[in-house]
């Protein structure tokens, strides 16, 4: 930072401070060197009698990477009081890149709003990417799809926003049938596409289409960093598709690239939901030998596995080291894992310790987990202790109704049943259908109980 000061100040004996581009770039140099001294710099522009637009817009710029939305709202409005055609479309775009937080939706909303009004950027192509992605950040997809829709031209930019938006808010679905469209107008996915996609299809289990990805990457030579490998891993394993998972692990050994702690969690987490829980302890000791540590995920996988393989002693072993061998303090999450390992397994009173252990309140996660074993192994006295902290969190899951109404019927106790149906009438709990998937031809199908709505199902006559 000294460096700046000494150039500032020979700026100055030299005369050059009233040489617009070089003011602008002094700010631009205090702002993003090391220091970022953004105080400084805004020092600077204040001593101009006439600022331009280039100094303007650097220093928004370095305000809404910092999250520092108020004070990059305030030069905007001070460009706006200026009355000079300062403004222009890169003003936009950097401060609706820093709408984040409490109150960046209201600004986007206004600077939405002066963009139609002004009329001149309505058709910018850098304004409307900025509006999809400010949009998707909070989740409000209609909006952002209405601005997609309206675009007299888009770019890959454009599509990425939109089908990242759908892939964070989890509406799959609805990033698919976009991915569609982005195909038909020919317009190419690159690391990014591909990246948000295979997100995409491990939410759905669309393991035909995250394959044609995979190809698709290999055939283009699209550069795969970490990340893209992550969500390949992270694609296959929760299409239960190993193979897959292997396949990617020789791939990143053949480019020299070491799999990182997300790679390790996201393919323990594939082993874990298929229940091969020997397999899945074999893998973490070999990330151990490689020296990565585990973290938060990588534990709470290997829960899950040693939960879902009933190894039992392996699990308390990994729990009980959690914060003396790896400094991680568990989670509600982890405890709910250890509840429901103990219970699956019944030692349904170990399970009910571990509740009683918890340093923080239990959640309706470690509640749930209890109930559920107690579903499996028929116990009244703590299904209802269970259900009873559940009313209180989560009174109108009708889940935990139906497993209790359960436990009451292998009892024959047919007059808390119908108590308990009673009572979900009269809160008007209905408890959410099943449904079952399948991909065809790249083409997700959902189907649910006595449902009419696809287009193959034949109905009664």
């Amino acid at each position: 930072m000294a460096n700046v000061h000494q150039l500032h100040a020979h700026i100055i004996k030299t005369g050059l401070i009233y040489d617009q581009f070089i003011v602008g770039k002094l700010i631009e140099v205090t702002v993003f060197s090391k220091s970022g001294d953004l105080g400084y710099a805004h020092r600077i522009l204040t001593k101009i009698s006439e600022p331009n637009t280039f100094s303007f817009n650097t220093l928004i710029r370095a305000y809404a990477r910092a999250s520092s939305l108020e004070r990059a709202t305030q030069l905007y409005t001070q460009l706006l009081c200026t009355g000079l055609p300062l403004v222009n479309n890169y003003t936009y775009t950097f401060l609706l890149s820093g709408c984040s937080g409490p109150f960046g939706l209201d600004l986007g909303l206004l600077i939405h709003g002066h963009v139609f009004k002004c009329g001149a950027f309505a058709e910018d192509l850098c304004i409307n990417n900025a509006l999809i992605a400010m949009y998707a950040v909070f989740g409000y997809l209609v909006h952002a799809r209405k601005v997609f829709n309206r675009m007299p031209q888009r770019d890959l930019v454009s599509w990425n926003a939109l089908l990242s938006g759908y892939a964070r808010s989890s509406r799959p679905k609805e990033a698919l049938r976009a991915f569609r469209e982005m195909q038909r107008e020919r317009e190419m996915p690159n690391r990014v596409t591909v990246t948000t996609m295979l997100s995409v299809c491990a939410q759905l289990g669309a393991l035909e289409l995250g394959k044609w990805l995979h190809v698709y990457v290999n055939r283009e030579r699209i550069p795969v960093d970490l990340p893209l490998n992550n969500a390949l891993v992270d694609m296959y394993a929760k299409c239960g598709c190993l193979e897959g998972v292997e396949l990617v692990f020789i791939e990143m050994a053949h480019r020299g690239q070491a799999p990182d702690v997300y790679t390790w969690s996201s393919a323990l987490w594939g082993l874990a939901s298929l229940g091969r829980g020997a397999e899945a302890l074999s893998m973490f000791r070999e990330m151990r030998m490689k020296g990565v540590t585990p973290n938060e995920a990588t534990l709470l996988a290997m829960l899950s596995a040693c939960s879902h393989s009933g190894l039992v002693r392996e699990g308390q072993r990994l729990f009980y080291a959690m914060k003396e061998e790896y400094g991680i303090e568990p989670s509600t999450e982890h405890y709910g894992c250890m509840v429901d390992m103990l219970g699956r397994a019944g030692f349904l009173s170990l399970a009910m310790d571990v509740i009683k252990s918890m340093p923080i309140e239990p959640t309706a996660q470690v509640w749930g987990a209890l109930l559920g074993a107690c579903g499996k192994h028929k116990n009244i006295e703590l299904g209802e202790l269970a259900m009873g902290n559940l009313k209180k969190l989560e009174p109108l899951n009708g889940g935990y109704y139906v497993i209790l109404s359960n436990v009451y019927a292998s009892h024959g106790m047919w007059d808390k049943v119908e108590n308990l149906r009673r009572e979900m009438r009269k809160l008007g709990i209905r408890k959410t259908p099943g449904c079952s998937s399948i991909e065809v031809n790249g083409f997700v199908h959902e189907f649910a109980c006595e449902e009419y709505v696809h287009s193959k199902k034949e109905r009664d006559s």
